[in-house]
């Protein structure tokens, strides 16, 4: 083989990093007036040569004494990855299945020794393990959550690098993800993580999504469809099992311990004596009808109740200069 000592520094180079040329043929890559030859090469690990295909050197003007080289990566995209949803979790059948197994589970010893209790242990963890599993089944992620994780990765990618000053042009074939972003009341979390990647890259450039037609063969929209479906197969991380107790239970539990803690407050309590006999019982709607009010309409009607004995209070209409309320005279 005829070469020269560039080359046989190349040649050395690829041997110490087990890299391949993928170059085929020998139509010349660089061209100019005085000279044809090929002076650019691609390389590749043995694993990724596997991958590439239609390697070329195209005839399309450049508009440079480089040519331009095409090729194909052929990579199929991964299996969508099944995933539970706490959110999700049937929590009259979770708690059915629960009570079931626990009221059948009976304590291999009760003494109080460390094999002991990590048996007790580990077959506690398995009933509310298998609980969870058989009423949050798994399921798989939607095609509008791949493409908010698209849009977002990419935002992301921008602000990573630091970009300024630019205008940024993402396009999106999910038109209700665009829509989601538009509203005012965001209910998702990943609209919400996307809503604020967007945020962070556009107080630095000028940030506009559009929305294109896909499957159309547009460029980068089929690429753009394999990274959401990567983007969206992720697992919950978290410590195991996971319980599945719902923010919106966590959140009705508070609300009803409060109100209990109040009534038995109300009650209990000997002060407020006129106020009492006008709300005997202490009432949401009643508190909301007097919060609506403005602070000189409150004042007048705290001094009509200081000089009448206010009788029950049949009803709290919401009408914006007047409270209607029932007396009883002495």
């Amino acid at each position: 083989m005829d070469t020269n000592k560039r080359g046989e520094q190349l040649t050395e180079y690829l041997l110490q990093t087990n890299l391949t040329i993928l170059n085929r043929g020998t139509e010349p890559t660089f061209v100019t007036s005085r000279c044809q030859t090929t002076i650019d090469i691609t390389l590749a690990t043995h694993k990724a040569a596997d991958l590439v295909g239609g390697w070329h050197v195209s005839n399309e003007p450049s508009f440079a004494d480089h040519r331009r080289i095409c090729f194909q990566i052929h990579i199929k995209p991964p299996d969508p990855i099944p995933y539970r949803n706490p959110r999700k979790t049937d929590t009259k059948i979770y708690e059915h299945i629960l009570t079931k197994k626990l009221s059948d589970f009976e304590p291999a010893d009760v003494t109080l020794s460390v094999d002991n209790i990590e048996s007790n242990v580990q077959s506690l963890t398995a009933a509310l393990t298998s609980s969870y599993e058989k009423a949050c089944p798994t399921v798989t992620a939607k095609n509008s959550d791949k493409k908010c994780i698209g849009i977002t990765k990419a935002a992301q990618a921008v602000a990573a690098r630091d970009v300024r000053d630019i205008n940024i042009k993402i396009v999106s074939d999910s038109a209700s993800v665009l829509q989601a972003l538009q509203n005012n009341t965001i209910t998702s979390v990943l609209i919400l993580e996307c809503h604020n990647a967007l945020q962070s890259i556009a107080g630095k450039n000028r940030v506009t999504l559009q929305w294109i037609k896909g499957h159309s063969n547009l460029l980068g929209n089929d690429a753009a469809d394999e990274l959401a479906k990567r983007g969206s197969a992720t697992k919950v991380y978290g410590p195991e099992p996971l319980l599945p107790i719902p923010s919106a239970q966590i959140k009705t539990w508070l609300r009803a311990k409060t109100e209990e803690i109040h009534l038995s407050e109300w009650t209990s309590s000997e002060s407020c004596r006129q106020t009492k006999n006008a709300v005997p019982v202490a009432s949401k709607k009643f508190a909301r009808s007097l919060t609506r009010l403005t602070r000189d309409k409150l004042r007048r009607a705290n001094e009509i109740e200081s000089r009448l004995k206010i009788g029950f209070v049949k009803k709290m209409q919401r009408i914006p200069f007047s409270l209607k309320l029932t007396y009883i005279s002495d």
